[in-house]
């Protein structure tokens, strides 16, 4: 035991010096990258090397190599070739220090060996959790020279099952293949979304695949787990079409309603002096052309005011408040020289193109309450897809079955039958967090609970980034409310139509 406690304490007497080492050589590694340098590691015997850079050329190969991948050759070489990574980062230093430290203290062990022996030193308490090569047909294998194949992944899963009954915990990951299941059924698994990039060939990259845990324990509320990693590994980050950024049609609609009298201002584009002004000003007046000054604001990217304080202003001389208006020549050009519309009339001599520019630049206002138009747009066009009749903005007062008392939500935005069972809809997206989106969720869970032994069935469709900030209530009420997000819902309808 002495010997122990004293072999633990030259261990942490050395770790700074070995640690500063370990530094030294990577920041060497990382600051001479260029492919020649990296093969020129790489081709280096790793048996001739000092601990310190073998950890050093390990980490450099990895983060320096191309993808991430560690692949050998036939006689065990690693082959993988560079990167070609700009501002390459092989490390981070905090993060290297606590393991360092964290390792040094420990009574753990590091092992370099058949994967064979090293579970047979697992007995009864003891956890395992086992990342095998994956299943599968054209699925990367050659973490090892010898490879590892299905009669490897039969010897593996014989070895667990042997553990079962020794006492030992375990949970192993794979693909969900035919021969994974038949090999572990009886096991309780958990099928989830992941998303692997690693392969040589970017062709053949898999983005998202079905990849299995199985596991010869319990876990607690294993359903909800599963179902929230399902939601939120298959949210979208945005719901925007490139179409949605600008509504041509509410513009063109918008200017119709100033295109005559934006005709006739031009007159005004001719103007070089407040004096031009107040004399064109004058003739509309005695021409009783003056409702085109009703155009005036769209000038100055306002819209008509149809309140009295939307023409409210602070006199910059006198701080008094007072109010425009275009009923005489001097509130016209009052308007005119306050606003220094003349800087415009002289540098335009369309109007009706200006205003255009105009009306593109504030309908980027109206761009998040498109949102929710886009969502219900998004969800129609699923339901026509799938040929489902439905009904939209439905009206709960009209359903006399459904009598809930004192309802928050009046009407939803989808109404349909399928499969002899008639649903409601509510569909939201969310940007960004808020307290508006707690809010909503409690609502549908309170409607859910109120309806419940009724024939109708909720489900919000709630989709966005946004959805991430409130991971703890969704939790809370998985099973109260009926979640899901844009490709749940498409595949929902797809199952059962």
């Amino acid at each position: 035991m002495f010997l122990h406690a004293e072999r633990e304490r030259e261990r942490e007497r050395e770790r700074p010096r070995n640690f500063n080492s370990l530094i030294k050589k990577l920041n060497d590694l990382q600051s001479k990258d260029s492919e020649e340098h990296f093969k020129k590691i790489r081709s280096i015997d790793w048996k001739e090397l000092d601990d310190k850079y073998i950890a050093a050329r390990f980490i450099y190969l990895n983060k320096a190599g191309f993808n991430g991948l560690y692949r050998v050759n036939k006689s065990g070489g690693f082959n993988v070739p560079w990167g070609k990574r700009e501002n390459l980062k092989i490390y981070d230093k905090d993060s290297l220090d606590s393991l360092s430290k964290y390792l040094t203290k420990s009574n753990g062990s590091i092992l370099n060996e058949d994967y064979k022996k090293t579970l047979k030193r697992a007995k009864k308490g003891d956890f395992i959790f086992v990342d095998p090569p994956y299943d599968g047909d054209n699925v990367f294998t050659s973490y090892a020279k010898e490879g590892f194949g299905k009669e490897d992944q039969k010897d593996l899963a014989k070895i667990l099952n042997d553990l079962t009954n020794k006492g030992v915990k375990w949970i192993l990951c794979n693909y969900d293949t035919d021969l994974i299941k038949e090999l572990y059924k009886g096991n309780n698994n958990m099928v989830l979304s992941a998303k692997r990039y690693i392969s040589s060939d970017g062709t053949k990259r898999i983005n998202s695949y079905k990849e299995v845990f199985y596991f010869n324990y319990e876990i607690e509320n294993q359903k909800v787990i599963q179902g929230m990693h399902e939601y939120y590994s298959t949210l979208k980050t945005t719901n925007k079409s490139l179409e949605s950024y600008v509504d041509w049609v509410k513009i063109e609609n918008n200017i119709n309603e100033h295109k005559l009298n934006l005709l006739q201002l031009n007159y005004f584009t001719r103007s070089r002096t407040l004096g031009d002004i107040k004399s064109k000003i004058k003739t509309i007046f005695q021409q009783e052309k003056n409702d085109i000054f009703n155009s005036l604001e769209i000038l100055i990217a306002k819209r008509d005011g149809d309140k009295k304080h939307d023409r409210k202003y602070m006199d910059e001389l006198t701080k008094e408040i007072k109010e425009y208006s275009f009923d005489s020549e001097k509130s016209v050009y009052e308007f005119m020289k306050g606003t220094n519309l003349i800087n415009l009339f002289q540098n335009v001599s369309n109007l009706s193109d200006y205003v255009f520019g105009v009306e593109v630049g504030m309908d980027t206002n109206a761009r998040k309450n498109r949102g929710g138009k886009i969502m219900e747009h998004t969800i129609e066009k699923i339901l026509k897809e799938n040929n489902i009749e439905h009904e939209t903005q439905k009206d709960l007062k009209k359903i006399s079955e459904l009598s809930v008392g004192e309802k928050k939500i009046k009407r939803v935005d989808f109404y349909f039958t399928l499969n002899k069972k008639e649903y409601f809809v509510e569909s939201t997206f969310y940007n960004s967090q808020g307290s508006k989106i707690s809010e909503t969720m409690n609502s549908f869970s309170d409607f859910t609970s109120k309806i419940k032994n009724t024939k109708f069935n909720l489900i919000w469709v709630s989709d966005g980034p946004g959805m991430k900030s409130i991971k703890n209530l969704v939790k809370e009420q998985w099973n109260n409310v009926n979640l899901m997000n844009i490709s749940q819902f498409e595949e929902f309808i797809k199952n059962n139509t």
